[in-house]
């Protein structure tokens, strides 16, 4: 009978042991409402991060379309200009054409 409450003393020990351990890492888990508060958390991080995201989104959009106009106006001014130079260079020609028709002409009989 000694032996057997000896044993048992023992493995009360080794027990209170594994215990003591097991208490420790569950100290460290985490709980059903501790994730439950995370997840709110995080959701309302998400949530706030879409919203600067569509935002910046937005900022960005406006920015780009000003950009656009303005490249829209200065490349018509630019077209408007090569427009212009060559419809000088078609009369200098055209009249280069037309001098040196009548030129041709007077001369040749």
């Amino acid at each position: 009978m000694d032996n057997r409450i000896r044993n048992l003393e023992t493995h009360a020990v080794e027990t209170r042991d594994r215990l003591t351990r097991i208490e420790t890492t569950l100290e460290h888990v985490a709980t059903v409402d501790a994730l439950a508060t995370h997840s709110v958390e995080l959701r309302k991080e998400i949530s706030d991060s879409k919203s600067e995201l569509r935002k910046e989104m937005g900022d960005m959009k406006s920015e780009l379309v000003k950009a656009m106009g303005d490249m829209n106006i200065s490349l018509i001014k630019h077209m408007e200009s090569i427009r212009s130079d060559l419809m000088k260079w078609f009369v200098a020609v055209a009249l280069a054409l037309a001098a040196l028709a009548f030129t041709a002409a007077k001369y040749v009989p």
